[in-house]
């Protein structure tokens, strides 16, 4: 059948060839969008979707080395870690794997990463650890809002302040309805009385939310450490930037990369 297959294209070519056109024969593979891949800066399977930039990145291994790091040295089995924004679980499957007596809050308002970091819990028999996780947007106050989807490859970059219609190009933004909750109402709700360490990654929107979290949440409540991502197109449209607020809540800038910012308190 191959060999009949070679003449029939020879004879194509050469008829077409005669008067002036020409073609190729393409041969192509569909791409495979999902890969179930080993991430050996945390040591635990993600199911990665290679469509979107973040993905890519996880299985190229070399995402937020800095701030692994960081929690590998003041985390324990003892530890309670808040993962605001947790996405697909990246954080909160570290410390999981890192430490199994610790107990993780990840709030997340997307229900396609939601999905994902159940999914991703499974993968590494993690699904009955201690973690709670929340289906919420951190937000000021207690109702339903839109949270815009970035939908051009980047869905980790969704957002309740930034407009992603600058990112896809498109006329209107793709949102979805979400549940917005203050930080501290999540938490006690949750029952947690105090935060070893807090990582905060909700594109643009830290700033608002960690005021709430400062003037409502007991000093018990604040974090330890506190990870904080900032990102400057966004000053304005919040006001400000949370690296200001840090500082002048009494936290020391221990350490920095492009976006994310590393705080401790020793007096908490």
């Amino acid at each position: 059948m191959k060999v009949l297959l070679k003449k029939v294209i020879s004879f194509l070519q050469s008829i077409l060839g005669a008067s002036g056109w020409s073609f190729e024969i393409v041969r192509t593979r569909p791409q495979k969008k999902w890969k179930t891949a080993y991430i050996p800066s945390i040591k635990v399977f993600m199911r990665l979707d290679l469509s979107e930039s973040l993905d890519i990145s996880y299985a190229s291994g070399s995402v937020d080395e800095l701030n692994i790091a960081f929690m590998n040295s003041v985390l324990n089995n003892d530890s309670v870690f808040v993962d605001v924004g947790a996405n697909q679980g990246f954080y909160s499957l570290f410390v999981l794997k890192a430490f199994p007596g610790a107990q993780v809050v990840a709030i997340e308002p997307d229900p396609y990463a939601v999905s994902k970091l159940q999914k991703n819990l499974e993968l590494n028999n993690l699904q009955n650890s201690n973690i709670q996780i929340i289906q919420s947007a951190a937000s000021l106050s207690d109702e339903f809002i839109e949270l815009m989807i970035n939908d051009a490859g980047n869905r980790a970059g969704s957002s309740l302040v930034i407009d992603q219609r600058m990112y896809t190009g498109k006329v209107e933004n793709t949102t979805v309805e979400v549940r917005g909750e203050p930080l501290f109402e999540i938490l006690k709700r949750s029952n947690i009385q105090r935060v070893s360490c807090m990582k905060l990654d909700i594109e643009g929107y830290e700033l608002p939310v960690l005021e709430k979290y400062f003037e409502k949440a007991p000093l018990q409540m604040w974090p330890n450490h506190l990870l904080v991502e900032a990102i400057g197109t966004s000053i304005k449209t919040v006001g400000g930037s949370p690296i200001s607020l840090m500082f002048k809540q009494g936290y020391n800038l221990v350490n920095h990369d492009t976006y994310n910012y590393i705080f401790s308190n020793s007096r908490i």
